[in-house]
């Protein structure tokens, strides 16, 4: 299917795509939208504003940096938000499999949360650039303050930086092993869906790096295919 145009909007960053079919944006404006994705019932629940793209949970919550650089969260109509444990963030934040949230302070700090606010902490006490990455078994991903592409373990423990790799942006890993779309430095890269434990990020000659976790091998993505450019760890 070609791409299309959801009631001529704009926005800045990568919109969210829930799986019943919403899509939350953030306009050019900086107001949080959402639309359905074909182009009706399009809405500013709560009539709030945010700094970078929002996240929704699939327990139906949204999370998203205010323009104030508030950390908020709120019901999908705009109902019950509020800033948990008065946190502030640089970016979107993100919500693991096991319900914490994790966030980049305005200090840099790589921090993690409950939803309530509780038990904050800065496991590691790293610094991030950007939003981190947690996968379902609990690794941690995240673009380092001196641009290096860092993992540890969700409680900082196991930190290192595989195959001594740099990054201009924050690191995302998939399941899968074709990118659907070509993609540039200013934006998160758009993905089908297949197969395989894919880690990606844009290195810092604006190049986008795939590595197998599993398979521990580096590639260099150009276009939507993988060329191999030598091993990793």
């Amino acid at each position: 299917m070609p791409p299309q145009d959801i009631n001529g909007d704009t926005m800045k960053g990568q919109p969210f795509l829930t799986a019943d079919g919403w899509v939350w944006f953030r306009g050019t404006d900086d107001t949080l939208w959402r639309v359905f994705n074909d182009g009706s019932q399009q809405s500013n629940p709560g009539n709030n504003t945010t700094s970078s793209s929002p996240l929704v949970t699939a327990d139906g919550w949204v999370w998203f940096q205010g323009t104030n650089n508030g950390l908020y969260s709120m019901r999908t109509d705009g109902s019950q938000r509020s800033t948990p444990g008065n946190n502030s963030c640089l970016d979107r934040p993100l919500v693991d499999a096991d319900g914490w949230v994790w966030f980049q302070g305005t200090n840099n700090g790589l921090n993690s949360m409950r939803p309530d606010g509780s038990q904050k902490s800065t496991p590691g006490d790293n610094f991030c650039l950007g939003r981190p990455f947690v996968t379902d078994f609990g690794c941690v991903w995240f673009r380092g303050a001196n641009d290096g592409l860092y993992y540890m373990k969700a409680d900082g423990s196991q930190r290192s930086t595989p195959g001594n790799n740099a990054t201009n942006s924050a690191p995302f890993v998939d399941q899968i092993s074709q990118a659907r779309e070509s993609v540039t430095s200013q934006a998160a890269p758009v993905w089908s869906t297949d197969c395989g434990n894919w880690l990606r990020w844009i290195g810092n000659h604006e190049v986008l790096f795939a590595r197998s976790v599993s398979l521990s091998h580096r590639m260099l993505v150009c276009g939507s295919y993988f060329h191999s450019v030598g091993a990793g760890l």
